[in-house]
């Protein structure tokens, strides 16, 4: 997630928010990261094929 869209996240507090993805939550520090890295490998593959 980019810093403007996380800008606008904090600036839509009490409204609707649309999400063409989905959130992940995870209390072990491994098991976000490992997303982090898979979703940075996706969007690094994807802008590589344009």
């Amino acid at each position: 997630m980019s810093g403007d869209e996380i800008k606008q996240f904090r600036k839509s507090v009490g409204s609707i928010i649309s999400l063409n993805s989905f959130l992940s939550t995870s209390l072990k520090r491994e098991v976000a990261e490992e997303f982090a890295v898979q979703s940075m490998e996706l969007c690094s593959s994807s802008s590589d094929s344009v």
